[in-house]
């Protein structure tokens, strides 16, 4: 009888430690749940011949070999190209692009192109010669950030300088 009773107590302890560990399991996967909770948002555009989710305005445009052209080679344009949905920021973002800004002969400066996250891509009221077609002005209560890429041309040296990056806020105190 005793026999008996040790096998008992050992069932019921092992079912305890069982249940101890799974909750303890459970606990630590917590962490786990929350973040996949978030909805991420990702797109990659390898080319734009696709152009699902984009938003082109004024003289953006995409050419029959998949590249997005901003601007031509006319003087005082700008173009926009918007992913077309919101997104959620929460404490951090990353991203990543390849661009080539290609200067006309004898004019090796003032092109550029801006990454801006803003809460509204009407910017109909921008200047093509000013903050690279983005401004604020008429939406004053629109925060943006724009992170500007500028080809400039350095007199000093006599160069051609590298790109130039410089992030801009408008509207945040």
């Amino acid at each position: 009888m005793t026999d008996l009773h040790i096998r008992s107590k050992l069932s019921v302890s092992s079912s305890d430690m069982a249940h101890w560990l799974l909750q303890i399991l459970i606990i630590s996967s917590l962490h786990l749940i929350s973040p996949s909770s978030q909805q991420e948002t990702r797109f990659v555009y390898e080319n734009f011949s696709s152009q699902e989710n984009l938003y082109l305005d004024a003289s953006a445009t995409v050419l029959p070999s998949g590249l997005l052209e901003l601007t031509s080679a006319s003087e005082h344009q700008m173009g926009h190209a918007f992913y077309n949905k919101p997104l959620e920021l929460s404490s951090y973002f990353s991203t990543h692009f390849v661009c080539a800004l290609v200067p006309m002969q004898g004019n090796e400066g003032g092109h550029g192109l801006a990454f801006v996250v803003s809460p509204s891509r009407d910017f109909s009221h921008a200047e093509p010669t000013r903050y690279l077609g983005v401004s604020t002005h008429h939406h004053l209560n629109h925060h943006l950030l724009l992170l500007a890429f500028l080809l400039l041309s350095l007199t000093l040296f006599g160069t051609l300088s590298s790109m130039m990056s410089k992030t801009i806020t408008w509207g945040l105190m």
